[in-house]
C-alpha cells in the first residue's frame, strides 16, 4: 500500500471513530434505511371525493332495494297467475264427463298420484278395485274374462314402447253388471319417471246406440 493511501485510510478511520463517539453513525444509518423503505403516509382525500363516493354507494344501495321490491312484486304476480291457471284447469277437468287423472310411474314400479277430478268418487263407488294409479293387473278380477288377454298384451306393449294406450274393456260393477269403459292413457317422459295422463269413460250408451244403428241398417 502506498503512503498516500495509508494516510487516506487513517483519516477515514479517524472520521468514523469521531462519528461513533458523537452518536452520528446510528442516526445516519436510520436515515439511510428510511430512504430505502419509506414509511406509509396517510392520504387525505378531498371532501368532494368523499361526498361523491358516499353518494354513489347510497345510489347503489337504493337501486338494490328497488330491484328487490320489483322482483318480489313480479314473483307475487307470477304466483297469482299460476294459481289462477291451476284453478281454471282444475275447474275444466272437474267438469269433464269422465274420470280424468294423472300419475307418475317410476322404474321401480312405484306410483305417485298427481291429480284426479271429482268423478273419482263416483267411479270408486261403482267399481270395487278401481282407483287412480292402481296397477292394471290388480283390476283384472273386474275385467270381463274375454277382454283380459287383449288388454294385457296392449298394456304391456304400450308400457314397453312408452306409447299411447287406448282400449275399450268391460268392467264389472259392485252389482255384478258389466259396463263398456274406454280407457285412454297418454305418456310423457320426465327425468326419472314417466307421467301418465288418463281418462275413463263409460261408453255403454254409445255402444248400444251404435249397435242399434247397425242392426237397423241390416
Amino acid at each position: 500500500m502506498r503512503a498516500g493511501d495509508k494516510a487516506t485510510l487513517w483519516h477515514v478511520e479517524d472520521a468514523v471513530r469521531g462519528l461513533e463517539e458523537a452518536g452520528e453513525v446510528e442516526r445516519l444509518t436510520a436515515k439511510w434505511m428510511d430512504g430505502l423503505m419509506p414509511r406509509p403516509r396517510v392520504v387525505r382525500l378531498p371532501g368532494r371525493v368523499i361526498f361523491w363516493t358516499a353518494a354513489g354507494l347510497a345510489a347503489v344501495g337504493t337501486m338494490a332495494v328497488v330491484w328487490y321490491a320489483v322482483l318480489r312484486m313480479e314473483l307475487r304476480r307470477r304466483t297469482l297467475e299460476l294459481r289462477q291457471e291451476r284453478d281454471r284447469t282444475q275447474a275444466m277437468v272437474d267438469n269433464l264427463p269422465c274420470l280424468a287423472f294423472g300419475y307418475r310411474l317410476f322404474p321401480d314400479g312405484r306410483r305417485e298420484v298427481m291429480y284426479a277430478n271429482k268423478e273419482l268418487a263416483n267411479w270408486r263407488a261403482r267399481f270395487e278395485l278401481l282407483d287412480v294409479g292402481v296397477n292394471m293387473e290388480q283390476m283384472e278380477p273386474i275385467v270381463h274374462p274375454q277382454d283380459r288377454e287383449a288388454m294385457r298384451e296392449k298394456r304391456s306393449r304400450c308400457r314397453r314402447e312408452v306409447t299411447r294406450f287406448e282400449h275399450e274393456v268391460r268392467l264389472m260393477d259392485r252389482q255384478g253388471v258389466y259396463h263398456w269403459v274406454q280407457v285412454v292413457l297418454v305418456p310423457r317422459t320426465e327425468t326419472g319417471c314417466t307421467v301418465w295422463h288418463g281418462t275413463l269413460m263409460d261408453v255403454a250408451v254409445l255402444r248400444d246406440a251404435v249397435e242399434a244403428l247397425e242392426s237397423s241398417e241390416k
